[in-house]
């Protein structure tokens, strides 16, 4: 990504765009105002029911981005997350019967979930009796009744998990997709691969994140547009969420008090075992250098015991540097840990993304996927490395070289990315029935119609002899041609506003 720097229209009430390399003062967004006419009923889809750290972020970010009146997230499966800082999540079955689909906005927050298939997604997500219910069930089911049991628990009937298509119960909803990710398409199976060419075809909007989904849908005829992940624009949106971390959190005072010259932050959720000696070797080697701490966490299991986890990586980290475990934090916590870093490392591309968005310098392991690459081949600056090389013993030279990129280049980056994301949901109000919320010293595309729905509301209806007429003439519209006596009536009502 071509490294650009623009100024943003996205302030902070106190005049700071965003979180600066290295701070501890984390940038809140501007109260969001609600200015009338448009507010949507939004359905919020995604592996909403995973203990991940960016899909658990991803519905906070577009909750107040955009102006929803009402909102529910769906999953597989449902589940209260809020105590790890999540939502209360309904399976698509629930949510259904809560908001009348007709009209509704389902809201695809795409992330690498999108290639889950039914059966993998379900197990992923379930937790406790079912989890137990269902290892159960698959040692003696067959695949298809698999996926009919499936179906019958959580209401979706496509073979991938977290797409919805707009039928059956969510007929006549209005889909769009935000930073779809396709990791490695070739992983779909026929049916799916069909499914998400269908959903994509009759979504009015589709934002995609990376080579690979914009190659999948271009190639089969649907328009697409590229965008950045919406974890890009964490701090500017969440910043009241994240400044509560500083002032409240017990586990980050433990965490500064520990480590007052700082820390690096390590991700380790998918490093495959046979690398993990040479990680550890590394980043420990890199962390005396410095002089940092080390704070270790996973992304992928928020708030579920991993005691074992935690004693492997404190005895393989911990030989020659401090070592604190960060793993057991909530959302907020482990996000604001990572905008407050030296450095990131780690598998986790969204714990990548964010340390984007607070101008932390990061780097990644290599996937056998490659996700990482996929992502910031469009999306990152040509002059900070994606993944770490193949050859394990330059690892820390390649994380000191990563450490060192300019926070000038840091902070130019992030500006250009939010920008651009901020230019792909105008583009996007444009195509649905979404507006954005308005924030301080800031004028969307859609500025100049809330305005205007703001002086009819309070000029041209302030009867209820005139909102009546209105009303009649919206219901002959929706009907057909207005009958010439609603036309009558709407000609007086304009011709007394209009003298």
């Amino acid at each position: 990504m071509a490294e650009t720097s623009y100024t943003s229209h996205f302030f902070a009430s106190d005049g700071e765009a965003f979180n600066r390399h290295h701070t501890e003062s984390t940038s809140s967004a501007a109260d969001l105002n609600r200015l009338g006419g448009g507010a949507a009923r939004g359905l919020l889809v995604g592996a909403l029911d995973c203990r991940r750290l960016g899909t658990q972020l991803r519905p906070h970010i577009f909750s107040r981005l955009f102006n929803l009146e009402s909102y529910r997230c769906a999953g597989l499966v449902s589940k209260d997350l809020s105590k790890i800082g999540g939502h209360n999540v309904l399976n698509f079955g629930e949510a259904a019967l809560e908001m009348e689909a007709k009209g509704a906005n389902v809201i695809h927050l795409g992330c690498d979930s999108t290639v889950t298939g039914l059966v993998s997604g379900y197990h992923r997500a379930s937790e406790g009796d079912e989890e137990n219910r269902l290892m159960s069930l698959m040692q003696v089911t067959a695949r298809n009744e698999m996926e009919n049991y499936i179906k019958r628990r959580s209401g979706q009937t496509s073979p991938l998990a977290y797409v919805l298509a707009p039928n059956g119960c969510y007929k006549g909803s209005n889909l769009s997709f935000f930073g779809l990710r396709l990791p490695e398409p070739s992983v779909l199976e026929e049916d799916q691969e069909e499914h998400l060419t269908y959903c994509a075809g009759e979504a009015t909007f589709v934002g995609v994140s990376g080579k690979n989904a914009e190659d999948f849908l271009t190639d089969r005829g649907v328009a697409c547009e590229q965008m950045p992940c919406g974890l890009s624009v964490l701090p500017r949106l969440c910043g009241k969420p994240l400044s509560k971390v500083k002032k409240k959190s017990a586990a980050y005072s433990r965490l500064k008090e520990r480590f007052g010259k700082g820390w690096i932050a390590v991700e380790i959720s998918d490093i495959p075992e046979r690398q993990e000696i040479d990680f550890a070797n590394a980043v420990s080697a890199l962390a005396v250098s410095k002089g940092l701490g080390i704070a270790v966490y996973s992304s992928r299991s928020i708030g579920r015991d991993a005691v074992g986890r935690q004693l492997k990586w404190e005895a393989l980290l911990g030989e020659t540097a401090e070592v604190m475990w960060f793993g057991d934090s909530d959302i907020w916590e482990i996000a604001y840990m990572i905008g407050n870093a030296k450095f990131y490392v780690g598998s986790c591309l969204d714990s990548r993304i964010i340390a984007g968005a607070f101008c932390v310098p990061r780097i990644n392991t290599p996937r056998a996927d490659r996700r990482n690459v996929d992502y910031c081949s469009v999306w990152e600056a040509e002059s900070i490395q994606d993944v770490l090389g193949e050859d394990q013993s330059a690892w820390v030279s390649e994380m000191n070289r990563a450490m060192e990129v300019s926070p000038s280049t840091l902070q130019r980056h992030a500006e250009a990315t939010a920008e651009a994301f901020f230019s792909s949901i105008s583009i996007a109000c444009r195509q649905t029935t979404l507006t954005t919320r308005l924030f301080a010293g800031e004028k969307p595309d859609h500025f100049g119609a809330v305005l205007h729905g703001q002086k009819i509301a309070s000029d041209w209806m302030k009867t209820p002899e005139d909102r009546s007429r209105f009303s009649k003439l919206n219901k002959s519209n929706r009907s057909g041609e207005a009958a010439p006596s609603v036309r009558d009536e709407v000609k007086k009502v304009v011709k007394k506003f209009t003298k």
